[in-house]
Formats: C-alpha cells, sequence, structure tokens
C-alpha cells in the first residue's frame, strides 16, 4: 500500500542521529508524499450520543470505507485528491430514520469529493463543491431529514397539537438552505480532513503551538465560532525493535465562551423557550481534541480519534470518531 504521509526528522543543530537515541531533540515535519495515482484506503467509525438523566442514548452510528487517490496536478502545484466515501455498515441507527430513507442516505454518502491541497497536502478547498451542493439538493437527503426530525418531535412530544406540528415543521423548514451548505459539507468530512490538517507542520516535540481559527460546535454544525487551536506533539520511542516510534500529536479546541451563549440562546429561542429560560442559560461547555498516531520510520498517520462533547443545560451531546489505514 503507497504511504499517505512521510514525516522528516530534523534533529535540533543539525546534528543527525536517531530518534532513538535523543528523541527530546527532535523537530517533526509533516508533509504529503503522494504520486499521482497513488491510493489508500481507511476505515472510518463515527457514533454520537445524547446523555441526559443519567441516560445514554446512541443517536447514530456507522462504519464506512473511505478510498482516497490523488487524480490531478494544477499548474501552481496544487494538488486534488478525490475522496470516495462507501456506506460499509450502519451499526446503530436511532435516528428513527424509515428504510426508504437510507438509499438516499447510502447515496448522498457516495458523491465523490474532491480537496484541492497545497503542495504539502494542506487543504485549502473542496474543489468540485458547486457539483456536490448539486448533487445533494437533487438526492432528496433534505426532505428526508426534515420529515426525519418532524416525526422523532411527534414522538418525543405525544400531546403536541396541530399548531405545535405546524410551528415545528415550520422552523425546520426554516433551516433547509443550512443543510445544503458548504459549511456542512466540510463538517460531514471532518474525518477525512483530519488526515490532512497537520500537513506542511513542523513542530518541536514537548513544546505547545497555538492559533486561532473558527470552529464548527456539534450542536450547530452550520455556525462558526472564534476559538483557540492548541496543540503539541510527543515522541514515543520503545526499547522493542518491533515497535517503531511514533508521534503522538493532540490538538485541542477552546471555543468564546461569549459565542457559546449566544449560539445556546439562538437554539433555545428556536426551540421555543421562553424569555426566563433564555435568561437563565448556562453557558455551553464544549470539549474537542484530536489525537493523531503518526508512525515516523514509514511516515505513515495510521490512526487519528476525535472526541467532541458538548454539556448544555444539564444534556451532554457526544461525539467519537475513529480512522484507521487498512
Amino acid at each position: 500500500m503507497k504511504r499517505l504521509f512521510a514525516a522528516i526528522l530534523t534533529v535540533l543543530f543539525g546534528v543527525s542521529m536517531s530518534l532513538a537515541q535523543n528523541p527530546k531533540d527532535s523537530v517533526v515535519s509533516i508533509y504529503n508524499n503522494w504520486g499521482l495515482g497513488d491510493n489508500a484506503k481507511y476505515e472510518i467509525l463515527s457514533a454520537e450520543y445524547e446523555i441526559s438523566n443519567g441516560d445514554t442514548v446512541c443517536i447514530s452510528a456507522n462504519r464506512q470505507m473511505v478510498l482516497l487517490s490523488l487524480v490531478d496536478t494544477l499548474q501552481n502545484g496544487d494538488l486534488i485528491f478525490r475522496c470516495n466515501p462507501s456506506v460499509k455498515d450502519r451499526i446503530v441507527d436511532k435516528t428513527g430514520m424509515a428504510e426508504s430513507y437510507k438509499s438516499i442516505v447510502e447515496k448522498t454518502d457516495t458523491i465523490p469529493i474532491e480537496l484541492q491541497t497545497d503542495f504539502y497536502g494542506s487543504v485549502k478547498d473542496i474543489y468540485n463543491i458547486d457539483d456536490v451542493l448539486e448533487q445533494l439538493k437533487s438526492s432528496g437527503m433534505v426532505d428526508a431529514v426534515l420529515e426525519v426530525q418532524l416525526n422523532k418531535y411527534k414522538q418525543e412530544h405525544p400531546e403536541a397539537t396541530e399548531k405545535d406540528l405546524a410551528k415545528m415543521s415550520q422552523m425546520l423548514n426554516s433551516v433547509r438552505n443550512m443543510l445544503v451548505s458548504k459549511e456542512l459539507v466540510y463538517k460531514d468530512m471532518e474525518p477525512v480532513l483530519s488526515l490532512f490538517e497537520l500537513n506542511g507542520v513542523a513542530m518541536v516535540s514537548g513544546m505547545e503551538y497555538k492559533g486561532n481559527l473558527k470552529k464548527s460546535i456539534i450542536v450547530a454544525p452550520n455556525i462558526q465560532i472564534d476559538a483557540e487551536v492548541t496543540s503539541k506533539v510527543e515522541i514515543c520511542s520503545f526499547d522493542n525493535s518491533d515497535l517503531a516510534a511514533l508521534a503522538n500529536v493532540v490538538v485541542d479546541t477552546k471555543y468564546d465562551e461569549k459565542q457559546l451563549i449566544s449560539v445556546a440562546a439562538d437554539l433555545a429561542e428556536k426551540a421555543g423557550a421562553n424569555s426566563q429560560i433564555l435568561e437563565n442559560i448556562s453557558v455551553p461547555v464544549v470539549t474537542d481534541r484530536w489525537y493523531y498516531w503518526i508512525e515516523l520510520e514509514s511516515g505513515t498517520r495510521y490512526m487519528t480519534k476525535y472526541y467532541n462533547e458538548c454539556v448544555m443545560n444539564g444534556v451532554v451531546r457526544q461525539k467519537v470518531i475513529s480512522v484507521e489505514l487498512q
């Protein structure tokens, strides 16, 4: 199998020595190492949970295979990667989605997505975003999702009146355009994008790096919030010669509290909360962390794990993603 990523170990002070001899005095530089036509297959496991009053409910979970291929290079040196996701097995389905809708989900899951990256493999954009959005609009996915959510509301609120149902239907229709947006496509591609996220980055083992950007949270994937991102890499070496040295990179995200309050209030208001409830909304507690494991001898990033948790007014929403090289 072609190797997706390569890592160069450059020892400080320009002295060349093995990682096992002096793992602390090293820089890990991660860059793309693909050739035209190369490909690699990944398995992605993802699950979402809701925890309330001590009860944990799996909202959804699935396993899918993703084939990444380098299909083109542009004149400016940028690379075009094609991502072909394919649903292998829907482990759990707690969404209330009828069998007839599952074919729609599988159809949207298999829409080819092309990523444009720089020379190092750092993603710049979704190259065929217009085509992807057009296919999503014509797939019937939006109507299916809105109907699923309305049916779920009916099941959870059997006492709801016709007026209540009409209000909920109107609210769901108000977010119709959000379900087919560039931002949401990026959010859905998060596990795949994680494979490219560190490309072009050089980090000294043991040092902490901070940066600022905008990211979405699990309960509001279409809203971008200011966030501070902290990264740290540690080199792990083993005495056993059968085990290669590994780089463990941990990336933590801290969100702007004022913007989190604003998002929480907006979600509560759309859900029909009264003014008294809105005044007493607590600050959501959001934990967002990626773990990356990179095999330094071969440069293979063979596993990533993602943990996202949002606690708002006592209700916990969790998302866990695991990506493994096959």
